[in-house]
């Protein structure tokens, strides 16, 4: 097995923070949706409208099916005035969410590898595979047991059946970029580029 590549890096708390990053993307909200003045008029009006239509069927006495199709028009009615907030409050909280994942999943990542913060990390690239160390753990990497490889701005990430491993691209090569990319389409590896 003859080494193709070598890419030498040392471990940082900038890397880990990029990595976490990586993991759980920040959350862009869409725009919620707004409605016109002249909508919320006329969707507060039909409200209105099946409010007076309870007031009337109690006034006449009416069935009971009456109460329930103009309570249902009433809230509908009503719901659809509300849902630019309704909206709002799911970005919201969509956002807040994705915060505190990004929070915990940099926590963990901080917590595996800070006995190993400020040591080189290296990895080598050959034919059938690849190698990586970090302080003494050495793991061997066939090309045919990689699942799928992610593409992402800062990071590739090789991921196996029962691991993940982050590859930092800001030690990559052009040579070493595609080297790998020439070994994960000849073993037929799913790979997504963003």
């Amino acid at each position: 097995m003859t080494v193709v590549e070598r890419v030498e890096y040392m471990l940082t708390s900038e890397i880990i923070d990029d990595a976490a990053h990586a993991v759980v993307k920040e959350f862009v909200p869409p725009k919620p949706p707004q409605h016109s003045p002249q909508m919320i008029l006329q969707l507060c009006a039909l409200a209105a409208l099946c409010l007076a239509l309870l007031v009337v069927g109690v006034v006449f006495e009416m069935s009971t099916t009456h109460y329930v199709i103009t309570g249902l028009g009433a809230g509908a009615c009503l719901f659809a005035a509300s849902t630019p907030w309704i909206c709002r409050t799911i970005n919201h909280a969509l956002v807040r969410f994705t915060n505190y994942a990004r929070c915990r999943v940099h926590e963990r990542m901080l917590k595996v590898a800070a006995p190993a913060l400020g040591t080189p990390v290296k990895w080598e690239f050959d034919e059938e595979g690849f190698r990586t160390r970090m302080l003494e753990v050495e793991r061997r990497v066939a090309w045919i047991e990689l699942k799928r490889v992610r593409m992402l701005p800062k990071f590739w990430m090789f991921t196996t059946k029962r691991d993940e491993l982050m590859f930092p691209t800001g030690s990559m090569t052009d040579t070493v970029r595609d080297f790998i990319r020439r070994r994960i389409r000849e073993a037929g590896v799913n790979f997504v580029e963003r």
